[in-house]
């Protein structure tokens, strides 16, 4: 098995701590923990006091998949939530279950280096469908559909979308989502842990 150098990472590690001014990354600035921990309720403050740095069940701590569930996805069970360290394990995870040799997927770029190193990884056939700086990045549907091809096992989308930092237009992604839904295949979409199947 071999894995092309993450270029991004590889430019991250010369870079990210040593310039002056930081222009390149696509995260947002983040919260000091105790401004996270001024909205925990007491009860939710006191497990955070008594927190230990140990191993947890294998699916996530049971108490932050019940609340995404309760809170985020009302119809999932907790069995139904599954709890990441970060957006990288998500992406290998979902696409290494989706996709086997001889797949066909559609990945939109420029992108994520992994949204698309991890499908031909796994032996897949793959169309790049480009997002256009003279159509402002924006995902173009008929692109994807004359993409489609018999043995198309899935659509890989990110939105907001790294690098351009465009967002995805609540027709745009019905008219996705309905492209999906008259086959038989996944729409992955990268966005926190969103996830969507058909």
């Amino acid at each position: 098995m071999s894995i092309n150098p993450f270029k991004l990472e590889e430019y991250l590690s010369r870079h990210e701590f040593s310039a002056k001014y930081l222009l390149c990354c696509s995260d947002a600035e983040s919260f000091q923990m105790s401004e996270i921990l001024s909205f925990a309720s007491p009860e939710d403050k006191k497990l955070w006091d008594n927190l230990r740095l140990s191993y947890t069940e294998a699916p996530g701590l049971p108490a932050l998949r019940k609340s995404v569930a309760d809170e985020l996805y009302s119809g999932l069970e907790v069995d139904n939530i599954l709890m990441f360290a970060g957006a990288e394990e998500v992406i290998f995870c979902a696409l290494h279950t989706l996709i086997e040799a001889g797949d066909h997927v559609i990945v939109l770029t420029p992108c994520y280096q992994s949204l698309l190193e991890i499908p031909k990884l796994k032996g897949a056939d793959i169309s790049e469908v480009s997002l256009k700086e003279e159509d402002n990045w924006c995902i173009d549907l008929n692109s994807i559909q004359d993409a489609l091809q018999p043995n198309t096992k899935c659509i890989v989308i990110n939105f907001p979308h790294n690098p351009t930092g465009q967002v995805i237009e609540e027709d745009k992604l019905k008219g996705l989502i309905d492209i999906c839904s008259r086959r038989v295949f996944g729409c992955f979409q990268m966005r926190s842990i969103d996830f969507l199947e058909t």
